[in-house]
């Protein structure tokens, strides 16, 4: 029985849909999370705990000093709880900073670092470290972002943060896995223990985790998993959900299996967690993220940052709208003139390949505008195929596949994107003509279009195959004059 409403975030990661405010948080880590030995953390460790702490903080740095060839710099430990990585870095003879509300964990495991602990609002603080314009070539973000009320916020603000060459370290639980959702299907366990607020209010797996980092502006370097403990509940002589006497063997036995596979080479070992994070095993994952260009200023020959009707709204598509857009676009493949499905990967490419350099140009070949209703991500499109000497441009226009289904609510969006950019071409950027290609099938679709001056210029008859059958496609179009009228 799930105890607490879950809602899928349009970037696709699960959250707590009533989160406590940024107050109640602050009071909950500052007073109680170290204090009471909540969480993960402990009031000491073993040895080969220890050993084990420090064989990860390996595995993960080797990846960084590959990334960062070799380079030492500076590094903040966001989040940095008990400093095992502060004091690790530092070791490494890295330029170490950590921020939490509390020095507490700091203070009982790795004292040594309590002088480059920063303790308060980390938020707060995090915004004066930007303010003040600082830098840092590694920014480590280890366990924290499943813990924040916006996660995108704290991204943006680690992408302020980090140097242009600079690596984003971000470790989360694996959460609403295919392993975990098995073991509620078969039986195995009753409820779904990984939701855990306050503790927890934002849950990711593979594919969500790599999807905060592309809608943020970065790039997925490498994504790695570690020792699947989940696995463990398959069996009741293991299962520490069930019996919670179990839980301390469990525990030890991954340490001893993680400290074993630490014997051999890094490089092997980490070969083998990113093999694992791409089935989407580990109980917890590790991105490793570059920044990548990220539109922030919009397009410079936009005389509007922002066009609006209504409670309606376009402006420059950001980073992080293109994930949303993906999956939008590959669930409607039928209306676009897309033939297979698009990966992160190549929607980040043609971004920092077509889009994200053109936004400074005088004339760009394409305008890609996100769309809002009440403040909210509704769809997107805009002008394509631009010719700026004959002053032309093909209008784009795509929803979320939510929104198509009440074909009066269909109208109602689609007749005021289309205000908005017939305003946007013909009185900003004094095109003359727009037209649109449609397929045939799309009936409700056309009859918007024409209401909204658009008429019917050409058909292209059978055109191009959808599910098997030939379709004609349909180019309306609309002139500056009509509009003027």
């Amino acid at each position: 029985m799930r105890l607490h409403d879950i809602r899928r975030h349009p970037v696709g990661y699960l959250e707590i849909a009533k989160k406590p405010s940024k107050e109640e948080l602050r009071t909950y880590y500052a007073e109680r999370y170290f204090q009471n030995n909540q969480g993960n953390y402990r009031s000491e460790y073993s040895s080969e705990e220890r050993a084990y702490i420090e064989n990860k903080l390996a595995q993960r740095a080797q990846i960084v000093n590959k990334l960062t060839n070799g380079r030492i710099g500076s590094v903040l430990d966001v989040g940095c709880g008990e400093g095992f990585a502060m004091a690790y870095f530092h070791r490494n003879g890295w330029s170490v900073e950590g921020l939490d509300y509390s020095q507490s964990g700091v203070a009982a495991m790795n004292p040594q670092c309590l002088p480059a602990l920063t303790t308060g609002d980390v938020d707060k603080l995090l915004q004066h470290k930007i303010t003040s314009g600082q830098k840092y070539d590694l920014i480590w973000l280890s366990n924290v972002l499943e813990h924040v009320p916006d996660p995108i916020s704290l991204m943006d603000q680690m992408h302020e943060l980090l140097n242009e060459a600079g690596v984003l370290v971000v470790t989360v639980p694996n959460d609403f896995s295919a392993v975990q959702r098995e073991l509620i299907r078969q039986g195995h366990i009753t409820e779904e223990f990984w939701i855990a607020p306050p503790d927890h209010l934002s849950y990711f797996d593979e594919s969500s985790l790599r999807s905060i980092g592309v809608a943020t502006g970065y790039q997925v370097q490498h994504l790695i998993g570690d020792f699947p403990i989940d696995m463990f509940l398959y069996h009741p002589g293991s299962n520490y959900i069930v019996n919670k006497s179990l839980g301390p063997a469990a525990h030890r036995a991954r340490v001893q299996l993680e400290n074993i596979l630490s014997e051999r080479p890094i490089q092997e070992i980490n070969d083998f967690y990113e093999a694992m994070a791409r089935v989407g095993l580990g109980r917890d994952l590790t991105a490793f993220f570059s920044r990548c260009l990220k539109s922030s200023s919009g397009y410079t020959c936009l005389i509007r940052s922002k066009i609006s009707q209504d409670d309606y709204s376009v402006r420059t598509v950001e980073a992080r709208d293109i994930e949303s857009i993906r999956q939008w676009r590959n669930a409607q493949m039928d209306v676009l003139r897309q033939k297979n499905e698009i990966s992160q990967e190549e929607q980040l490419a043609y971004y920092d390949q077509y889009i994200w350099p053109t936004l400074a140009h005088a004339h760009p070949k394409n305008i890609l505008l996100a769309y809002f209703k009440s403040d909210q991500l509704i769809g997107y499109g805009g002008l394509v195929h631009i010719e700026w000497e004959d002053r032309r441009g093909e209008v784009s226009f795509l929803l979320d596949p939510v929104r198509t289904y009440d074909q009066e609510e269909y109208k109602r969006d689609f007749l005021v994107f289309l205000n908005l950019i017939k305003s946007l071409a013909f009185e900003d950027l004094k095109l003359q003509k727009l037209y649109t290609e449609t397929f045939a099938t799309r009936a409700h679709h056309i009859s918007v279009l024409e209401a909204a001056g658009f008429s019917l210029e050409g058909r292209m008859r059978q055109h191009v195959i959808i599910n098997g059958q030939s379709v004609d496609s349909l180019i309306h179009g609309c002139l500056k004059d009509t509009y003027a009228r």
